[in-house]
């Protein structure tokens, strides 16, 4: 991973969220307000990466599905008008959500969704979680570890304006969501049992 990418992924772990400074091509910066929010409270079901030890080897949970609410707000401003943007998890690629295949020409959007996220889009965290179980897990007692910046889910999204038959600007924004990793314990099972009864009293 280079220099440079790490001191972002780093910036970005403390919970940025900013917008992007005027394009080579722009004299003029058209927006006044943009913002990417990812709600990371436990009302919003964050996603987990959960494993348990089998046969020697932690495996992970394949199972189940989470809900991510996250906003795109972003407003023009002077004479432009946002025609395009899009929305993307940055580290697998995925794209989100966009404007579709026709420009739009409006003065502001704000854009809501639950996002459902599932293992398809945590796949890719499978190798970095698993390493955090090898090295931290316990045979007789369930570990949680924070996200860290190998184990998180990479918000991205980019919003253009500009006036009529002139250069425009790009509005980025980014956050990052951390991904728990949760180590299970060994399951036991019960290979023998002995049952006594005994009397008191009559």
């Amino acid at each position: 991973m280079s220099r440079f990418l790490r001191t972002s992924l780093l910036a970005l772990s403390l919970g940025a969220v900013f917008a992007g400074s005027p394009s080579a091509n722009a004299d003029i910066y058209y927006f006044k307000n943009s913002s990417l929010n990812v709600a990371q409270g436990n009302m919003s079901n964050p996603p987990v990466l959960v494993y348990t030890p089998k046969n020697g080897k932690y495996e992970a949970d394949k199972t189940g599905s989470f809900i991510v609410p996250i906003r795109l707000t972003a407003e023009k401003r002077l004479r432009a008008r946002i025609y395009k943007w899009n929305l993307k998890e940055a580290t697998s690629g995925t794209l989100l959500a966009d404007n579709g295949h026709s420009n739009i020409w409006v003065k502001k959007i704000d854009k809501k969704y639950s996002l459902k996220v599932g293992w398809n889009e945590l796949k890719h965290l499978e190798s970095a979680g698993r390493k955090i179980c090898e090295q931290h897990g316990k045979p007789d007692k369930k570990v949680i570890k924070p996200g860290s910046s190998k184990t998180h889910l990479y918000y991205e999204a980019y919003v253009y304006a500009k006036p009529k038959n002139k250069h425009g600007s790009t509005a980025r924004m980014a956050q990052i969501l951390p991904v728990k990793v949760v180590c299970m314990p060994e399951k036991f099972k019960v290979t023998d049992a002995k049952l006594s009864v005994k009397y008191h009293g009559s």
